[in-house]
């Protein structure tokens, strides 16, 4: 009978230990894949913004609480509008335009609440090579309706590839 309880504990030791060496390794791999150096950047243009104020608050909050950080670019002149977010989540991008086309967020010409139908994604989700893009969401805004301003902006940030491939002027 002892003996019998000795193998047993042995038996279920030895499993205990060859789990939690399981675990400790499918640990590491999630610890190199969350270290890789890439996130996800997409862009989104938005047709029209009637009530500026609130539909800002609602897109800050929403990046809040999906972890993402970008730019919202008011095009002076040519009256063009456009999310550039960023996120280490592709996930976290896809909810953020879900929410975009799906939640009251706008205005109608007659005072109604309305959603977002009209946006472009312009470029889906796309993983790109740096970490970080942005480190908060702010409105910016460019000087002026020529592409060559915008253009500036994209080069700054390293993504005058995206520029090129999506951003066509009007």
């Amino acid at each position: 009978m002892l003996l019998h309880f000795c193998t047993l504990s042995k038996e279920t030791l030895e499993e205990f230990l060859e789990e939690n060496e399981k675990m400790s390794r499918s640990e590491t791999k999630d610890q190199r894949k969350k270290s890789e150096k890439f996130s996800f950047l997409s862009l989104t243009e938005i047709d029209h913004m009637r009530d500026r104020k609130k539909y800002l608050k609602i897109l800050s909050n929403w990046a809040n609480e999906l972890v993402i950080f970008g730019r919202v670019l008011f095009c002076s002149d040519s009256r063009r509008i456009f999310l550039l977010l960023s996120s280490e989540e592709e996930n976290n991008l896809k909810e953020f335009h879900f929410r975009l086309r799906t939640s009251i967020v706008d205005v109608d010409s007659s005072g109604r609440p309305c959603k977002e139908r009209m946006s472009t994604v312009l470029c889906p989700p796309v993983k790109i090579d740096r970490k970080i893009v942005f480190k908060d969401f702010v409105v910016f805004q460019v000087p002026n309706e020529k592409a060559k301003d915008l253009k500036t902006f994209f080069a700054n940030h390293e993504l005058g590839d995206i520029f090129q491939s999506y951003v066509k002027p009007k």
